[in-house]
């Protein structure tokens, strides 16, 4: 036989249900143990404690556990970020735009320029829609999903703005400027950043830890569609990590014979250095002298031989240098010409036989020549700013002639085009600075020979970045007439 119920150990039938029951705050209700609601009250086990309740009231979106100082320093620091990779942006734009042609490496194309003005614009949009998204998501209300808009601005600026680094690096030289290795260095941080933010969230949505949204939220959040965007996304992170490491990679090595050689970075890029020797090694100036016989048979033809001014090493590490070319005109029954070279504190000088070209060392200066002397004067000058990779090299030159021993220089009738040009050359010269001279001590003209490869033309032999691309840049000093003349300073 059954004993009596104990109504504390078995739940107990709400008493809205119960027939003839009155109404809950009615007098004459029986209080049941149980939650109070609107219509009633429910009965719970023993041990309940109001921390499990299944329902949650909505809060305002404005108090201090929604928009609370943690989840306004977590939007500070996206908008740090932000800030940094649009400054970035627009940094290594300006730097593409104003880049101007110099040695080996000239300026950047116009699409470029314009690819790299386009996608800095659009990153500068994102990024300020992306901080309003992130400021009103802190308060649990946001115009788009937050996976969307990160998607949006993965996809539509940081790969575009990372492939255009990645493009560059083919074909220039490493580092090509500070503002890309920051560019790859603020890109990782970004990637990096943004990635953290996007496992937490998700972790936070989908952990059994974290849970704190009702079933029907999180089943949304859950869902396939959500987890195509989730995939897009870690797509993307990979892509963009991958561009900007391979800048950064790129920056950090330098090449030499297809072998990848650890320096010590940073330091040749706050120093401003580069490879230098990979193409300027026995790279010299050159110029092809006017003819000195008044026989057109017996004159030098142009082009064909060189006389060495000086290496490109040399223009580097001086700002202004003077070279100075003087001749005497071979007589018409054969009467040798005198030449003469002087570049600095090196002077040489020569008895030249017009029919056999022998060159004979001579004592002899060109003061003590009673007769018209004919010179050639050029000024070369390096300069080197900012908006070059290597700098440039500037000449300008004159015809001078003095008619007699002790006369002041003027300038000549004689008037020829002469054009200086960069050559590699591995004829070394023990007895002259400015000829070639092999075994024997008597010197001789520098030929220019394509198949001999005694001269070998800079055109032929930089190429530049991984892909070998040939050079951009000037292989030939520039004529810059502003330079300034003076032929009283010849010898």
């Amino acid at each position: 036989m059954r004993g009596p119920i104990n109504p504390m150990r078995t739940a107990v039938t709400p008493v809205h249900l119960r027939p003839g029951a009155p109404h809950l705050g009615m007098h004459g209700g029986m209080p049941q143990p149980g939650i109070n609601v609107i219509g009633g009250s429910f009965a719970v086990p023993l041990g309940y404690t109001p921390n499990h309740s299944p329902i949650r009231r909505p809060r305002s979106m404005f108090k201090s556990d929604y928009c609370s100082t943690r989840k306004f320093l977590f939007f500070f620091i996206c908008l740090v970020v932000d800030c940094i990779d649009i400054g970035a942006n627009w940094w290594i734009y300006q730097v593409v735009r104003d880049h101007k042609v110099g040695l080996v490496f000239g300026s950047f194309s116009e699409n470029i320029v314009l690819s790299f003005y386009a996608f800095s614009i659009i990153g500068t949009i994102l990024s300020i829609l992306e901080s309003l998204n992130l400021l009103s998501f802190a308060c649990k209300w946001y115009f788009i999903n937050p996976d969307i808009a990160l998607a949006i601005s993965l996809w539509f600026e940081d790969i575009p703005q990372l492939g255009l680094n990645v493009s560059l690096v083919y074909c220039r030289e490493r580092p090509v400027t500070r503002a890309q290795f920051t560019r790859a260095v603020c890109g990782i941080i970004v990637v990096i950043f943004k990635l953290l933010v996007v496992l937490s969230r998700h972790c936070a949505c989908c952990g059994k830890k974290f849970l704190k949204y009702s079933h029907t939220d999180i089943n949304e959040r859950c869902a396939w569609r959500s987890r195509l965007l989730s995939s897009i996304v870690l797509v993307g992170f990979a892509l963009a990590l991958a561009e900007a490491s391979y800048v950064f990679k790129y920056t950090r090595y330098n090449e030499d014979n297809f072998r990848e050689t650890p320096l010590n970075i940073p330091k040749p890029i706050v120093d401003g250095r580069w490879d230098a020797n990979r193409y300027f090694s026995d790279v010299s100036v050159y110029f092809s002298p006017p003819p000195f016989h008044p026989h057109i048979k017996m004159a030098t033809q142009p082009h064909s031989e060189w006389i060495r001014i000086g290496t490109v090493y040399e223009f580097m590490g001086s700002k202004s240098i003077n070279f100075d070319y003087s001749f005497t005109d071979a007589g018409p029954n054969g009467e040798p010409a005198i030449l003469a070279f002087k570049q600095g504190f090196r002077s040489e000088c020569y008895i030249v036989e017009p029919y056999t070209m022998n060159f004979n060392w001579s004592d002899m200066c060109l003061e003590r020549v009673n007769e018209t002397i004919h010179s050639v004067h050029f000024v070369f000058k390096y300069h080197m700013d900012a908006f070059t990779t290597m700098g440039q090299i500037y000449y300008n030159y004159a015809f001078c002639q003095s008619p007699r021993f002790g006369a002041s220089k003027t300038k000549s009738s004689r008037q020829f085009r002469i054009r200086p040009f960069y050559f590699q050359t591995q004829t070394r010269s023990k007895w002259s600075s400015f000829l070639a001279s092999r075994k024997s001590r008597v010197p001789k003209w520098i030929f220019y020979d394509r198949y001999i490869h005694m001269m070998q033309d800079v055109n032929d032999i930089w190429r530049t970045g991984y892909l070998n691309c040939p050079p951009t840049g000037t292989t030939a000093p520039v004529l810059d007439n502003s330079i300034r003349l003076n032929c009283t300073e010849i010898l």
